[in-house]
């Protein structure tokens, strides 16, 4: 079964993980989820993650499928590609560290702070860089460290520009803000591409859903009522705070209301 919430398996339609032998790829993949959707559109979670496709950020590839079990149905579902090492290579990267933060049910470390971005050893790795030892989390802790003195430190925030670019991020805010979407915390379903050969941190979408109701919340005095800058991590609330950041993420939203993503 895919995934340690109790939605995933405790009732009769539960989430599966298909695991191909290395020989046996489909479409480059060896790992693929089919997801029972928790949401009251079945196509919500497809839909997020195809946006986030037009939005040139790193997604997993989906599609909506009928799924068997021995020749019987278990109704629609939602298959996404794992994000493994054949992720990075299926978006033209490298072998390198793919980071899965979730201090959540089973995953949760208990006793300790819930705050991804204040330990590393909260996360762990889905695919690593074959350079170092797989316990090696030297990159993330780096990665963490700026972001912490970034908070009050200008040479500090000027690094983490460098380590965690403007555009790269900036097109994940513009597509959280497109499907008024924040489901990407500090506490769970974050996934981080950290790249020692290009010297940067990519976010992945994981777990992301479509809100259908136009509004951070779903209820008679948000609906239609657009939330515009959201942050749920540490990295985009120091972000939100620079005109220069929010320059360039106002112009990729503007590029993806050109393109008619909202239509």
């Amino acid at each position: 079964h895919r995934g340690d919430n109790p939605v995933n398996w405790a009732y009769e339609k539960k989430s599966w993980r298909l695991k191909t032998r290395k020989k046996n790829l489909i479409n480059r993949k060896r790992v693929l989820n089919y997801v029972a959707t928790q949401e009251p559109n079945y196509i919500s979670n497809h839909a997020a993650y195809t946006v986030g496709k037009w939005a040139n950020v790193l997604s997993p590839e989906s599609r909506m499928v009928e799924f068997f079990i021995n020749e019987e149905s278990y109704g629609i579902y939602n298959e996404t590609e794992h994000l493994d090492e054949s992720f990075l290579r299926n978006n033209n990267l490298m072998p390198v560290n793919i980071y899965k933060g979730e201090q959540v049910n089973g995953e949760r470390k208990m006793m300790l702070d819930k705050d991804l971005f204040n330990n590393p050893t909260l996360w762990s790795k889905t695919a690593f860089f074959n350079q170092l030892a797989e316990d090696d989390f030297s990159d993330l802790s780096y990665f963490l460290e700026i972001l912490r003195k970034a908070e009050t430190s200008e040479t500090a925030f000027n690094q983490l520009k460098k380590v965690a670019r403007f555009e790269d991020w900036a097109k994940f805010a513009a597509f959280q803000t497109i499907v008024q979407s924040w489901h990407n915390g500090p506490n769970a379903n974050m996934r981080l591409v950290l790249d020692p050969w290009r010297g940067n941190v990519l976010p992945i979408l994981s777990d992301t859903n479509l809100s259908l109701c136009g509004g951070y919340t779903c209820n008679e005095q948000t609906k239609g009522k657009w939330t515009l800058d959201v942050t749920t991590d540490p990295l985009l609330h120091i972000y939100h705070g620079s005109s220069e950041f929010l320059v360039e993420k106002y112009r990729h939203l503007y590029k993806l209301v050109k393109n008619g993503v909202l239509l």
